[in-house]
């Protein structure tokens, strides 16, 4: 589940609430599948539905990281995805 701060409330509009670091293509689970499409985001053959959900050690950028953060987090259930 995703928890928003009152002082996120003005930058988070509440459709993007439901949309979470790691759930790439954005079907509110996170998955095996996701880890396909990140990679694809990072090969540029497609681009990510939301750029948040792609981030998934919350830095700003999408790269290889993010997708190494992914598969622990598969891996290591204790590996929290985002910031």
């Amino acid at each position: 589940s995703v928890v928003a701060y009152a002082a996120d409330s003005a930058t988070i509009s509440f459709e993007d609430l439901k949309y979470v670091a790691g759930d790439v293509d954005c079907n509110e689970v996170i998955e095996a599948a996701d880890m396909v499409v990140l990679k694809k985001v990072l090969m540029e053959t497609i681009e990510a539905e939301r750029e948040n959900t792609a981030d998934t050690n919350g830095d700003g950028d999408i790269n290889i990281l993010d997708l190494v953060r992914l598969k622990k987090y598969f891996i290591d259930s204790s590996v929290k995805l985002g910031k």
